[in-house]
């Protein structure tokens, strides 16, 4: 009698455990392995920066503002042509340039301090504003190489490298005020600046794009 108590009891409680079992297998999520991994990247943007030095002046950053205005010097040095050779050209009251006179446009050193390739095209706009009756400036004024139809002279310069620096070198444009052009329309000008003063303006536009 004792034996089958004891025997019951055992039965009773491994019930009771399957049970529990049952019941803890049903609301918890057994232990299993697991692992998670996040990874992150960055990548810099390129630079651009185009740097103009017009003349041993100060450098200019186009790229950051292309409303800059800077001095170009378009008659930098200025030559007469004289029997003996050529000479400098110098005025105590500046540089002026009358018929027999030629020189050149004064350097211009360009850097491409991109991170990137540039496309860099330089534009020179020369203008004859005064007129003479009938003509339409000095037609005595002459270029190295040519203006073209509208008054343009360009250089261009393809893939400059990231870092390289190009020149516009004296040899590029030249120019010259030859004598026995016009003689008439060469002294009307004369007596024009003695009376008020003639001036020819150039304008030089650099201008640069990244290469595709």
């Amino acid at each position: 009698m004792k034996k089958n108590k004891t025997l019951r009891i055992a039965v009773v409680i491994m019930v009771a455990a399957l049970c529990a079992t049952c019941i803890l297998s049903g609301t918890t999520t057994l232990a299993r392995y697991a692992a998670t991994a996040k990874g992150t990247g960055s990548v810099d943007v390129a630079g651009w920066s185009i740097l103009v030095d017009p003349g041993g002046q100060n450098e200019i950053d186009i790229a950051i503002d292309d409303d800059i205005d800077f001095v170009v010097d378009l008659f930098d040095n200025i030559l007469c042509k004289v029997e003996s050779g050529q000479e400098i050209h110098t005025d105590p009251a500046g540089k002026l340039i009358a018929p027999g006179t030629y020189g050149y446009l004064g350097a211009i050193d360009i850097k491409n301090a991109s991170q990137v390739y540039a496309d860099i095209d330089v534009e020179i706009e020369v203008s004859t504003p005064w007129m003479a009756a009938g003509a339409s400036g000095i037609t005595g004024l002459t270029f190295t190489p040519p203006l073209d139809a509208s008054g343009v002279f360009k250089k261009s310069f393809a893939n400059v490298a990231p870092g390289a620096t190009v020149n516009f070198t004296a040899t590029d444009f030249m120019w010259e005020w030859v004598i026995g052009g016009n003689e008439a329309e060469d002294t009307a000008i004369g007596i024009a600046a003695a009376a008020g003063g003639v001036t020819f303006p150039a304008t030089v536009t650099i201008t640069a794009t990244q290469v595709d």
